[in-house]
């Protein structure tokens, strides 16, 4: 579903239950937003991207987020 825009990404993550578990644990919901829009950025910029799995991403209240296991498949 790409490209998408960051406003996009911005909506459907302040406007989910998601957003509202990383409140309550003091996340900073704005840097999940940043590395979403990354791995968005990520998929246009690669076409032959086919799939992304990560799986899991660690978020912090004090620090970056931290992808734990990451796998592309390529067309």
């Amino acid at each position: 579903m790409l490209p998408v825009r960051k406003s996009q990404i911005e909506e459907k993550v302040k406007n989910s239950a998601f957003a509202k578990v990383l409140t309550k644990q003091r996340i900073n919901i704005n840097i999940v937003i940043k590395e979403i829009v990354k791995l968005a950025q990520l998929g246009t910029e690669n076409p032959r991207i086919k799939e992304l799995d990560i799986n899991p991403i660690m978020v912090y209240s004090d620090k970056d987020p931290m992808i734990v296991d990451f796998k592309i498949i390529l067309e």
